[in-house]
């Protein structure tokens, strides 16, 4: 139903927007909502998006140990929704929001699949960021958007890092 698809999007960027101003409860409130909606809808990508804020939402609170059970969440939708073609995050709003995040719970909480995470996020990249045929705009794509920058980034001091050991 177009209602709930508009009510969703709502949600899940009012969620953004207060967890951007720091006001964590109703943002969790919010996120809780459309994740709802996503599941109510049948749109399971949908209801991960949101389940991906609501981890932003207990790291910015301190509690990594919350955040990493709503990242179990959109892990084990990962490992489930293999497509035959694409990414089982294809049909999401911000598929390198999320990866991100999976990436920074795991990472918080000392788990070794945030390698993994980085790595598929990086690649996944790189791969769309291949079919942009225009130098200018595929730079702008690695380097302005700030998600991609900062899995850009995180991912090549991680590579050198590790080139050091």
């Amino acid at each position: 139903c177009e209602k709930h698809r508009l009510r969703w999007y709502g949600q899940t960027y009012l969620g953004h927007a207060l967890t951007a101003l720091d006001e964590l409860e109703k943002a969790e409130e919010v996120y809780r909502q459309a994740i709802s909606l996503g599941y109510e809808m049948q749109k399971t990508h949908q209801a991960i998006e949101a389940q991906a804020g609501l981890a932003r939402v207990s790291m910015a609170c301190g509690d990594t140990e919350q955040a990493l059970t709503q990242v179990e969440e959109i892990l084990m939708y990962l490992e489930n929704e293999v497509p035959s073609m694409g990414h089982p995050l294809d049909g999401t709003k911000e598929p390198f929001r999320i990866l991100l995040t999976c990436y920074q719970v795991l990472k918080a909480n000392h788990d070794p699949r945030s390698n993994t995470i980085l790595e598929d996020a990086y690649n996944l990249l790189q791969t769309r960021a291949a079919n942009i045929s225009d130098d200018y705009l595929r730079y702008c794509f690695l380097n302005n958007v700030a998600v991609n920058r900062e899995i850009v980034e995180v991912y090549e001091k991680n590579r050198l890092g590790a080139l050091k050991t």
